[in-house]
């Protein structure tokens, strides 16, 4: 069963704790940063940019990233992810049923898909099998 290092990029602290606990249930990681902004997400992965090869520094597979954020909003945050170039694969988290954020994020062909949030073991074990 391959394992994943997650990025969790979500300002709201009481849906971080929950999905850290239904993210950890799936038995699917190696290990799980948080980003309270996509600003914060940024720094963190232009920082490692050079680092991606060296087993000795987190760097996510996946990045689960919430749209509405302050500072850098996800949208904001996958414009400058496909600007650098950066090898991830990305999971929207969500409350919004706005169809032009799902048209915007799907843009980017690093976004794999959503997730409604609060999120759900099945929901988030199905996207994460059918990743690659």
């Amino acid at each position: 069963m391959m394992k994943y290092n997650i990025l969790l990029v979500d300002d709201d602290e009481a849906s971080n704790i929950y999905s850290e606990i239904i993210i950890k249930q799936t038995g699917l990681i190696k290990k799980l940063a948080l980003c309270r902004n996509g600003e914060k997400a940024l720094e963190y992965l232009l920082r490692i940019e050079g680092y991606l090869n060296d087993p000795s520094v987190f760097t996510p597979d996946i990045i689960f990233l919430d749209i509405n954020m302050p500072i850098m909003n996800g949208m904001e945050l996958l414009e400058e992810i496909e600007k650098h170039s950066l090898p991830v694969k990305v999971i929207m988290l969500t409350t919004s049923i706005l169809e032009e954020d799902f048209n915007e994020a799907l843009k980017y062909s690093f976004v794999k898909g959503f997730l409604n949030k609060p999120l759900k073991q099945e929901g988030l074990n199905d996207m994460i099998d059918n990743l690659d």
